[in-house]
């Protein structure tokens, strides 16, 4: 094969891991127009290979190179220079960036305190790592979505709302970011409750577990508030696939809650494809209509 062809086999499978049909990802995607979905499709592909270089590069030197890699990669994008498929799907016709590299570049931070297993003292570092990432990656979404940047108050409940939805894939996925050595909590919170980590990576939690997992609950449902106050589905524009997007998460995070966050300790919270389908079909009906 040569290497152009190589090139084309390994984007497309990058693009189809990062929106597998009947996934999260897929749905959001649906409610887009075709044009709008490949940027999507883009975007997401961005985000899985900065995950992907964290969780499945087994030498941590290599994952900081491919880390380092993306890093310049982006600084080529923000001057139209973009080499890989991806960052060039994300140019405009005349080889401007259709996103802000600096958001851009706050994912690739994020993905380097997973990979360093960055801990958090206090609610507020977490609540950073959650705007680098989730906020950042809500923030482009809404930039493909609405074809524009937004004013600095439009962003900043942006990254709040995203932050939340980080927040939400944090609840979802504690065992198993536990049992690879990632603590997504304040270590505020585990010095209070006199808790270790062992102490929470079990399916019979003490009552002190539990306790932090709805301090985390809590936290995490001030950032979506913002959703409810501010209409963050409808203000700035209302979109469809942003409708869906942000009712699923909440789905999520409404069985996790429901259960006093047992579904937390018993394994990864998911969604059935029906429900999803479901859920973000009521929610992007809804989107268009106030539109």
């Amino acid at each position: 094969m040569s290497g152009p062809a190589r090139e084309q086999d390994s984007t497309q499978s990058m693009l189809s891991e990062a929106v597998r049909p009947g996934s999260l990802n897929w749905f959001v995607c649906l409610y887009a127009s075709a044009g709008l979905r490949t940027r999507l499709h883009a975007l997401f592909a961005f985000r899985h290979a900065c995950e992907t270089t964290v969780h499945r590069v087994q030498e941590p030197d290599m994952a900081r190179i491919k880390l380092a890699w993306w890093r310049e990669e982006i600084e080529r994008y923000a001057k139209g220079g973009a080499v890989h498929p991806v960052c060039k799907s994300l140019l405009n016709e005349d080889g401007e960036p259709l996103l802000d590299p600096a958001t851009m570049a706050n994912m690739i931070d994020a993905a380097q305190m997973d990979l360093a297993k960055t801990h958090y003292p206090e609610p507020d570092d977490l609540l950073n790592y959650c705007r680098l990432g989730g906020g950042s990656l809500l923030s482009l979404q809404a930039e493909i979505l609405h074809g524009k940047a937004f004013a600095a108050d439009q962003k900043d409940r942006l990254l709040t709302v995203g932050s939340g939805i980080r927040l939400i894939e944090l609840l979802r996925d504690q065992r198993v970011n536990l049992a690879v050595g990632q603590v997504y909590l304040p270590l505020q919170w585990l010095d209070e409750s006199g808790l270790t980590i062992a102490d929470l990576d079990c399916d019979h939690p003490q009552p002190a577990a539990v306790e932090i997992m709805r301090l985390l609950g809590q936290l995490t449902r001030e950032q979506i508030a913002d959703h409810a106050d501010h209409a963050a589905t409808r203000k700035p524009g209302a979109h469809p696939s942003a409708a869906a997007n942000l009712a699923m998460h909440r789905r999520m995070f409404d069985r996790m809650h429901s259960s006093d966050y047992q579904d937390v300790f018993l394994g990864r919270t998911a969604l059935s494809a029906f429900e999803m389908m479901r859920v973000s079909w009521r929610a992007a009906r809804r989107a268009a209509r106030q539109d």
